[in-house]
């Protein structure tokens, strides 16, 4: 019997001996265009497709990032300033990130203790402009946020002051007894009282006042010509600011 090895061998040998040659292919120059124009497409559609993904992606996750909770230090009352916050002025409440500014309180521990200089009202969001370093509350420039503290003693004034309270308006009127009635003049309006300091003999009006409205005053009083006060009346303030608000409604409807 024939050994299977050699005739596989045998075999093998023929297949090599009469093995058809492959026919080279032909592309035609048409054809050729086609398929490289083909690849192109592929390659621009690939590449938009991952463009598209990216921004697709970034999109999503500004979205996500924005719409994340996050913990904010907010007041839980109205807080009247300047204040030194105490734990139970303020809460921790989440709000979504897109409303908040790019710096923020996260715990009440960093605004315990610290002064806050201007009012918050229920619900608002503390931040860093509401502090102001190491203030003191108690110190006059802590009562007032623009223009200068001015003081008046009642000794230049030709009567007595009235009894004045902080947050008080005042005009400051001055006169030349040589002159004519047409010479009494207001030389500083609607000054507001910051505080009233009591002496032993003699009250002293802390006013705030800009450059401009304190100089007139400082004036009179270096040429010792009369002066005296006169008060707003808050009652009117008061119900001239409800006939706004009255009038602003009535607009809006």
């Amino acid at each position: 019997m024939k050994n299977p090895i050699k005739k596989f061998q045998s075999w093998r040998n023929q297949r090599r001996q009469y093995k058809i040659q492959r026919v080279p292919k032909v592309v035609l120059p048409y054809t050729q265009e086609i398929i490289t124009q083909r690849r192109k497409f592929q390659l621009t559609f690939l590449l938009i497709a991952l463009i598209t993904s990216f921004y697709t992606y970034s999109h999503w996750k500004q979205h996500q990032n924005k719409e994340a909770l996050l913990d904010v230090v907010v007041a839980v009352k109205s807080i009247d300033g300047p204040k030194v916050i105490e734990a139970s002025d303020v809460e921790v409440k989440k709000i979504p990130r897109r409303y908040l500014p790019e710096t923020f309180f996260t715990s009440v521990e960093e605004v315990e203790g610290n002064v806050i200089v201007p009012d918050a009202i229920v619900g608002e969001v503390l931040l860093q402009k509401h502090f102001q370093g190491k203030l003191d509350p108690k110190s006059i420039s802590a009562k007032f946020e623009s223009d200068y503290a001015f003081t008046l003693d009642e000794e230049w004034l030709i009567a007595r002051m009235p009894e004045l309270r902080p947050n008080d308006r005042i005009d400051i009127l001055a006169s030349n007894p040589k002159g004519s009635i047409d010479q009494t003049l207001v030389i500083a309006q609607n000054i507001k009282v910051i505080e009233i300091q009591k002496g032993k003999s003699k009250r002293t009006l802390v006013l705030q006042m800009t450059q401009e409205q304190a100089q007139p005053v400082i004036f009179a009083r270096g040429l010792r010509l009369p002066m005296q006060v006169l008060v707003h009346s808050s009652i009117r303030e008061e119900s001239d600011a409800e006939v706004v608000e009255e009038s602003s409604d009535q607009m809006a409807q």
